[in-house]
């Protein structure tokens, strides 16, 4: 009797003892199916350490490529900053109180935001610096997030509820209504601005053509047809033929 284990039993037999299936050779290379890759643990360690120091070295390029637009920046958040810093030096609160100088910086900071961004998207050429020194540096600096959150918890610690909700809501709302109401006054004022210099360009049209057409005029009227003045050879003059006889004394 053959003990020589048949085609079907060989692949069950391998897998048994741990070792590789072979590879039927009658079959195609596109229709075997590929092994999967086997990550070893270090690997994925090493791809996990290797993000970071990806990540810095972007961070770095990115630095070093703008760093004209950085230094724009940081000019701009030390001016803010001090604006801040003299808002809350002029509207003083004691802890737990409504802090009206965090509110009103906020708010403001909504309102100048929302009239810039009208000028630099509609009116004004593309700039490289402007977004930046005014948009992320001067009201970057100027508004806080922090000391509006810090102001509600020191209100929620003291026993002012009351006092921390309307701060809270309060802002958010004069905060979204003054970056509304900006956008309005500074699309308002572009229009205005674009009637009057089309206006004043239409006065500047109508002299240039008015200076041009007075020489002309000038010329026509004292220009007569051969007709019109009896066959006079120059305009104010006649001929000889056509003056009157002068009397003999």
């Amino acid at each position: 009797m053959d003990s020589t284990p048949s085609h079907g039993a060989e692949p069950r037999i391998a897998a048994a003892r741990g070792e590789a299936l072979p590879v039927d050779p009658h079959f195609p290379p596109a229709e075997r199916v590929p092994q999967r890759r086997q990550v070893s643990p270090q690997g994925g360690a090493a791809r996990r350490r290797a993000r970071p120091r990806l990540l810095w070295g972007r961070l770095a390029r990115v630095v070093v490529r703008r760093r004209d637009v950085l230094a724009v920046i940081a000019v701009g958040g030390a001016l803010g900053s001090l604006g801040r810093w003299g808002v809350a030096e002029a509207l003083p609160h004691r802890p737990g109180a409504f802090a009206w100088s965090t509110f009103v910086v906020n708010v403001s900071g909504c309102f100048l935001i929302g009239l810039l961004m009208v000028f630099v998207v509609e009116v004004w050429p593309p700039s490289r610096y402007l977004r930046a020194f005014v948009g992320v540096g001067v009201l970057g600096g100027y508004t806080t997030f922090s000391t509006y959150m810090l102001d509600t918890r020191s209100m929620l610690v003291s026993g002012a509820t009351g006092a921390a909700g309307a701060y809270v809501l309060g802002s958010i709302g004069a905060g979204f209504a003054a970056v509304w109401v900006a956008i309005l006054v500074g699309r308002s004022i572009v229009t205005i601005s674009r009637r009057r210099r089309g206006r004043r360009r239409e006065r500047i049209r109508e002299a240039s053509s008015a200076s041009l057409d007075r020489p002309a005029r000038a010329r026509g009227a004292g220009q007569l047809t051969a007709a019109e003045t009896g066959g006079r050879t120059r305009p104010g003059r006649l001929r000889r033929s056509d003056r009157a006889p002068r009397r003999m004394p």
